[in-house]
């Protein structure tokens, strides 16, 4: 009997420790698979924020004083708070799409984060018009444009530009506001909405260099 009773016993803790052992597993899954499908997404706008910048374009570049064909960067903030936008000009179908009107020729889009109309997170968002101002109305204001979404759960978005480069040292700056220029590097960061209230967000950062940009800021 009692050998019945210690073979029950260790029967039980064996039963809970492989219970513990699979359910700590699939929620490693659950979390893993979580993570992943975040990624995806944020994955998605770098990669279409990257083909647009480095799409970028500037009417007789380095020859004029347009601030219509130049870098425009809002700061708002720093860090996984960060509510930056930028716009720039372009050429293409990246983050509006092929056979979009707008892909046959130059046009400005603008990168924000937006309210997501169907819950109360951030998502990310463009808006694309044409720079050429005799194509637009007297009273045109790009801000009244509705947003197109690209994905939801991006919380921040934070931007930084380098015009001084050399062997040794990148100078970024925060602020650049409507110039008439292109900045040579971009370094973009995307932070993704944490698997876990409490826990900091995920953060994607990458650092573009814009063709055309050289044509503003040679290496010094």
């Amino acid at each position: 009997m009692v050998e019945l009773l210690v073979s029950v016993v260790i029967l039980g803790l064996i039963t809970s420790v492989t219970y513990g052992i699979f359910s700590a597993v699939t929620r490693a899954w659950q979390r893993g698979m979580a993570l992943s499908d975040e990624m995806q997404h944020g994955d998605f706008v770098m990669e279409q924020l990257v083909m647009g910048l480095r799409s970028a374009y500037y009417r007789d570049a380095g020859k004029n004083s347009d601030v219509r064909f130049g870098f425009w960067l809002d700061d708002q903030g720093s860090g996984s708070s960060a509510d930056d936008s930028i716009s720039w000009v372009k050429l293409g179908p990246s983050l509006i799409g092929r056979g979009t009107e707008q892909s046959k020729g130059p046009h400005r889009v603008k990168f924000q984060l937006v309210p997501d109309p169907d819950n109360e997170e951030s998502a990310a968002a463009i808006t694309v018009w044409s720079p050429d101002e005799f194509l637009q109305p007297e009273d045109f204001d790009p801000d009244t444009l509705k947003p197109t979404l690209l994905a939801t759960g991006i919380v921040g978005f934070d931007c930084r530009v380098s015009t001084n480069v050399d062997e040794s040292e990148i100078v970024w700056e925060e602020e650049w506001e409507e110039t008439n220029s292109i900045p040579r590097l971009v370094e973009l960061t995307l932070y993704l909405k944490p698997l876990q209230e409490g826990e900091e967000p995920v953060a994607m950062k990458r650092c573009i260099e814009i063709p055309v940009g050289k044509q503003f800021w040679p290496v010094q």
